[in-house]
Order: C-alpha cells, then sequence, then structure tokens
C-alpha cells in the first residue's frame, strides 16, 4: 500500500467519524427538540403519582423546613447588616417570614391536587370518546397517567 493510501484511508475514517459525531449531535438535537415537552410531562405526572410518595414526602418537608429555616436567618442577618434592625424588629420580620412559607406550602400542595383533579378529568373525558379497544390501549399505554 503506497503511502498516500494511507492517508486517504485514515482520512476516510476521520471523516467518517466526525460526520457520524456531528450526526448525533443533530439528531440529539432534534428529538430533544421533538419530544422534551412529552417526556417533561409524563416525567411529572410520574412524579405526582410514585408509590411511597408519602413517605419521601415527609423527609422533604424535613428537608425543605430545614431549608426554608435557613434561608429566613440569612435573610434576616441580611437585613440586620443593610437596614440595621434593631432585636425586636428582627424577631417579628421572622415570625412574617415563616407565616408565609406555611401558606406558600399550602398553596404548592393544594395546586398538586388541582393538576391531579384536572388529569383525571381530562381523562376521564377521552374515555368517552374511545371506543372499547381504544380505551383499552389507552388505559395500557397512559396508566401511569390515570393513577
Amino acid at each position: 500500500m503506497s503511502r498516500y493510501s494511507r492517508l486517504i484511508a485514515a482520512s476516510v475514517v476521520l471523516l467518517g467519524l466526525a460526520l457520524g459525531f456531528l450526526g448525533g449531535i443533530v439528531a440529539d438535537r432534534w428529538y430533544i427538540d421533538r419530544y422534551f415537552h412529552t417526556f417533561m410531562a409524563d416525567r411529572f405526572i410520574r412524579n405526582m403519582n410514585r408509590e411511597g410518595a408519602g413517605e419521601r414526602d415527609e423527609e422533604k418537608e424535613r428537608v425543605h423546613g430545614e431549608i426554608d429555616r435557613l434561608v429566613r436567618q440569612r435573610f434576616i442577618a441580611r437585613m440586620r447588616e443593610r437596614v440595621g434592625l434593631r432585636e425586636g424588629q428582627a424577631e417579628r420580620i421572622g415570625a412574617i417570614l415563616e407565616e408565609r412559607t406555611g401558606s406558600l406550602r399550602s398553596a404548592r400542595a393544594e395546586f398538586k391536587k388541582q393538576i391531579k383533579g384536572s388529569i383525571r378529568e381530562t381523562n376521564d373525558q377521552i374515555m368517552t370518546v374511545l371506543d372499547a379497544r381504544q380505551r383499552e390501549l389507552f388505559v395500557r399505554y397512559f396508566s401511569s397517567k390515570m393513577k
């Protein structure tokens, strides 16, 4: 084999690898652009319907409570530093922040219940449009979304 033949063969191999790499990037971007919303919606619904969610939710609540406490402390420390809060003011502001944190949590829980209810209603309406075979397939392929 001549020197040029080896060089051409190596160039062809490298060109093929580069084109394959670029083709993979293009295909990945296309796939994500086309299906990302479906993936995220499915993931959101699966997380809402996962088994054992109550146990994990208790742990999440504990962790979120600790995070909320630290955020309040940091916020009050900044206000003391920048605004010059007195001790009584800092305590009152801390109580306000703690009260609002609870209302935000309850609003978040209510929103989650509304989303689940809306999904159930939507699925029920879809089921009325489908025939028996289609309903069976719908339940099979979308069962995680129907819980």
